[in-house]
Order: C-alpha cells, then sequence, then structure tokens
C-alpha cells in the first residue's frame, strides 16, 4: 500500500435533482445524499476501504435513466 490514499470509482446511475420542480422526485438522487455517501467513504476504516461504489435512486432501474 503506498502511502494509505483511497481511491473509490464513484457511479452516479441515474438523474441527480438539481431544484428546478417544486415537487420532489423520487426518481432523481438527492446532491446532498450523494454528498453524505462521498463522506461516508471519506469516513471508511483502512481494514475495510471499497474501491467502487453505485449511487442511484432506491426505485430507478439499471441503465434505463437516460
Amino acid at each position: 500500500m503506498a502511502g494509505g490514499i483511497h481511491v473509490v470509482h464513484l457511479i452516479i446511475d441515474g438523474d441527480i435533482d438539481e431544484g428546478s420542480s417544486s415537487q420532489p422526485d423520487d426518481s432523481q438522487s438527492n446532491p446532498d445524499d450523494i454528498a453524505d455517501t462521498i463522506y461516508m467513504i471519506h469516513q471508511q476504516p483502512k481494514s475495510a476501504w471499497t474501491s467502487e461504489i453505485d449511487v442511484r435512486p432506491f426505485n430507478g432501474t439499471f441503465g434505463e435513466h437516460c
């Protein structure tokens, strides 16, 4: 291990809610929730690092957001 640098491949599979609608859309990811996930990765103990994570809405489908 070189220097304890934690590199993660983060995949955001879906649309991100940009706040342009007054009604929340469950098919879009909330940017604050994405940030919380990234912070959680930052806090991982060195004995249990992840190298890749997919982020998508709970009701999203794999690769069909476009």
